[in-house]
């Protein structure tokens, strides 16, 4: 049985009237039509006994150097290991050809997030690190890595 009232149009009667629902029809079958992208890979949890290596591999820092107040023991390495974990299994690339791909953090990016959110105070808790400064070439990825962090 169908529905009472006029009967829906083709997509061709409406091209063929100049109707602006052909072409929003079309964008319509056009998405249907197109592959879905594959979900993405989630890589697995960062180890947290290898940040204790990564936090080291910075050329000139030595993380050690003036934290006698401070510790990065394995619940630093733990908060360590969550916020690169979050880079990698909830952030994916937005545009060019790695869209949709999981955000892969490099060792010296790691390395840095690490000593960020890795060190903190044996009396108080507080964070080792307030502030960072970064000196990135243009073109590797400076924008990602700080929206992270935010």
């Amino acid at each position: 049985m169908t529905k009472p009232g006029p009967q829906r149009l083709s997509t061709e009667q409406l091209e063929h009237r100049g109707s602006w629902l052909a072409k929003e029809r079309r964008k319509e079958e056009k998405a249907a039509a197109a592959p879905k992208r594959p979900k993405r890979k989630i890589p697995p949890p960062v180890d947290r006994e290898s940040l204790k290596d990564i936090i080291k591999i910075i050329p000139g820092y030595d993380p050690y150097k003036g934290a006698e107040d401070y510790e990065f023991g394995d619940e630093g390495a733990e908060k360590a290991g969550k916020a690169i974990d979050f880079f990698q299994q909830k952030l994916s690339h937005v545009k060019g050809e790695l869209a949709g791909k999981a955000f892969l953090l490099e060792d010296w990016e790691q390395a840095i997030i690490a000593n960020l959110f890795g060190w903190k105070q044996k009396n108080t808790g507080f964070r080792r690190y307030q502030e960072s400064l970064i000196f990135v070439p243009r073109k590797n990825g400076k924008t990602p890595l700080c929206a992270g962090i935010v």
